[in-house]
């Protein structure tokens, strides 16, 4: 069986997730201790290599007879302008280490720790996907079945997709639904949110356009938040329930991302644990610190680093057949829809026997009345 090395980032004014497996012989149990922040992991035996990490970053570049410069963590982060970093590093399959650090250089309004949330922008999408794998496989839904099949009070507009060759759940996740391409700003807290049949339909007071099928399904791939949104029509739809309590219980449980919700918006007893948002120049985004998605799907997961280390040990797992929630028959026909170097939204890359997927995050903050 070839390597597989996973990875999600999410890069944007305040933070990064990072995660990475790489398959080796399984190791023995180690013990734990959580006693860096709240929530935070650490393994015994990988004290000193965290130390090393944080504070001997290489650059990209080393001249011959030069000598070599390390950097921090911290001064990385004043060099970015990253107002706080969740990390959570994996190993063979294990988290061995997680934690949160805060730039000195801006106001500290909140102490984070590992409990801290994050807005996890795009990387609510592989989320979601995995979460309909688990569907289907409980033969709740059809990845390949016409979508509108699941809606129930939504036609979705003629365009290019035809009876032959609809729109489907297969495609919206690949993004060669042939929806109209773009993501999402998000709203200030001070606004109503729109529903998802306004977003679709492209409503009064929604900031983006309705959804429409611009090219014929399965011939381009091109980024698509709106067919997300369409996927998440038809999955609240088929359950009679909002999408925050469909993928608390076919995901976020079973991978164990006990902090990750996809509530839009947060109940006010949940906005302290919020790492707040910060424009370029270094301001909290305005309206409290941070907009709401009611795009949930394609853009409304709440997470951290933790968490997201989580979601990708089950895919790990399963690739080499020992996770309880995915199979590995299931992993490996994700692995085989490669197409322009993507995967469900995941980059593929190829390095003699590795394979390694990745998935970014990021957003822009429209500020807005």
């Amino acid at each position: 069986m070839k390597p597989l090395v996973t990875s999600l980032i999410f890069q944007s004014f305040i933070l990064v997730f990072i995660g990475s497996c790489s398959f080796r012989p399984q190791g023995s149990i180690r013990s734990i201790l959580h006693n860096v922040n709240a929530d935070c992991i650490i393994q015994k035996e990988s004290v000193e290599r965290k130390g090393k990490l944080e504070s001997g970053i290489r650059g990209q570049v080393k001249f011959l007879e030069e000598k070599e410069n390390f950097s921090s963590i911290s001064d990385k982060m004043a060099e970015y302008k990253i107002p706080a970093l969740s990390l959570a590093i994996l190993n063979e399959g294990k988290i061995i280490w997680t934690d949160v650090y805060q730039n000195a250089n801006f106001p500290e309004e909140q102490k984070l720790d590992c409990a801290s949330i994050f807005q996890a922008a795009s990387l609510s999408k592989p989320v979601t996907f995995l979460a309909t794998i688990r569907m289907q496989a409980a033969g709740d839904i059809d990845l390949d079945e016409n979508i509108q099949n699941y809606l129930k009070d939504f036609k979705l507009p003629q365009g290019k997709q035809t009876a032959e060759n609809p729109v489907t759940f297969r495609n919206i996740f690949s993004h060669t639904s042939g929806i109209t391409s773009g993501g999402y700003q998000g709203y200030t807290k001070i606004l109503a949110l729109p529903s998802d049949l306004d977003i679709v339909r492209g409503s009064a007071g929604v900031n983006t356009p309705a959804i429409e099928v611009v090219t014929l399904p399965n011939e381009t791939l091109a980024y698509s938040g709106g067919g997300y949104t369409l996927a998440e029509l038809a999955l609240q739809d088929l359950y009679k329930d909002e999408l925050s309590n469909i993928m608390k219980k076919w995901i976020l449980e079973p991978a164990g991302m006990e902090h990750s919700e996809f509530t839009q918006p947060l109940p006010d007893s949940k906005s302290d644990l919020v790492a707040k948002g910060h424009t370029q120049s270094g301001e909290v985004v305005a309206g409290g610190g941070w907009n709401n998605y009611p795009e949930q799907a394609a853009a409304g997961l709440w997470s951290n680093a933790t968490d997201m280390a989580k979601f990708l040990i089950k895919i790990y797992n399963a690739y080499q057949g020992k996770s309880s929630i995915f199979s590995q028959s299931d992993i490996k026909s994700i692995l085989s829809h490669e197409r322009d170097g993507s995967v469900y939204g995941f980059i593929v890359n190829h390095a003699g026997d590795d394979i390694a997927i990745t998935h970014y995050g990021g957003m822009q903050v429209t500020v807005q009345g």
